[in-house]
């Protein structure tokens, strides 16, 4: 049996299922392990960081054998992986909001982003990082799709087309759309998910409904190589606002 290895955030990330306020019904990615006739290894986690997939997928490289399949859920630019066992904990206004941490760690974080981060730097690693999927793809003989859960990573660069990649993004295109009051009602909660203050209760930000959908295109990208549409298909105006937030874990 082969395996299906997924690396990412929330896009991808199953154990928020573990969650009490959490749905229990199947995600996107099992129904494609089924497809499959796959296990899952997923070493992905919500609202962490691309630091956090790239030491993962390293440290898992060594496992993967020929005829796997690995799925990626690239995160937004701006966040890092600043503490160990906490990868959520992955932006400046999410430590802030956190009473955990001292005020020696929250200045330390807001003074990175602030004066260190450069994204045209994480921008670059980024594009190391894809050209080495490539490879490792063409030479161990593993199946790789790549996509950007959000838009801020299309706009930036060009997944190459090896590894399939995305047309639109899961949160703009799909996860907005489901909202019955209308984009701008889910911004708000956006940003409050972003900022750990609330949770998003969809698995993967997709309701129910959707998860089917989402996971025949997945199965389509991972036979053909084609991009991930995420502008078609999906069902919208089906969730309101009021029905998706609950208490953060932290």
């Amino acid at each position: 049996m082969n395996t299906i290895w997924t690396f990412g955030d929330s896009a991808i990330d199953r154990r928020i299922r573990l969650r009490y306020d959490m749905p229990q019904h199947e995600t996107w990615i099992e129904t494609v392990a089924k497809e499959f006739d796959s296990e899952i290894k997923d070493f992905s986690w919500g609202a962490s960081s691309l630091s956090y997939l790239y030491f993962h997928y390293r440290e898992q490289l060594e496992n993967m054998e020929e005829g796997d399949i690995v799925i990626i859920s690239l995160p937004y630019y701006d966040k890092s992986w600043f503490f160990k066992k906490s990868p959520t904990m992955s932006t400046a206004p999410r430590v802030r909001a956190n009473n955990y941490f001292s005020d020696k760690q929250k200045e330390f974080i807001t003074t990175y982003f602030d004066e260190i981060y450069c994204i045209e730097e994480e921008i670059n690693i980024l594009k190391n990082f894809l050209d080495m999927l490539c490879y490792h793809q063409e030479k161990r003989g593993l199946n790789i799709i790549a996509f950007g859960a959000g838009i801020g990573i299309n706009d930036s660069l060009q997944i190459p087309k090896e590894l399939a990649g995305g047309i639109g993004s899961l949160w703009e295109g799909v996860s907005f759309g489901e909202i019955i009051e209308g984009e701008d009602a889910y911004i708000k909660l956006f940003h409050s998910v972003v900022q750990g203050a609330v949770t998003d209760t969809r698995l993967n930000h997709l309701s129910e409904p959707n998860h089917p959908i989402m996971a025949q295109k997945a199965i389509n990208s991972i036979r053909t190589k084609e991009p991930i549409d995420f502008t078609t298909d999906f069902l919208k105006n089906i969730v309101s606002v009021k029905d998706l937030t609950g208490p953060t874990n932290e």
